[in-house]
């Protein structure tokens, strides 16, 4: 037990109060449909195949197969003016496409 315990704990809810920013709090369920190619393909091809619903936590095939996927999602009117993230750990490398251009 610290010696000061008002002021930790005063110093513990100041810092605390500086990381509110960082977390997302408001969040909203995304539609994801996947396509298992069956090699590299361009962008043309991959978005005329057929996309089957998947979901957050399935595991795909070994490493280095190539997966398309399609994220849809509705931006509530609420949220006009706010920076929106979409946040999506996959685990592995990936490129973020719109419109047939690679974003990041």
């Amino acid at each position: 037990m610290q010696k000061h315990f008002e002021l930790t704990l005063q110093r513990v809810q100041n810092f605390a109060a500086t990381l509110s920013g960082l977390f997302y709090t408001d969040r909203l369920p995304v539609e994801l449909s996947v396509y298992n190619a069956p090699d590299r393909i361009p962008y043309a091809q991959a978005i005329q195949a057929e996309f089957r619903p998947t979901q957050l936590g399935e595991r795909f095939a070994a490493p280095w197969s190539t997966h398309w996927f399609r994220v849809q999602m509705s931006i509530p009117e609420a949220w006009a003016g706010q920076e929106v993230h979409f946040l999506w750990d996959t685990g592995s490398e990936g490129t973020v496409w719109e419109d047939g251009a690679p974003l990041q």
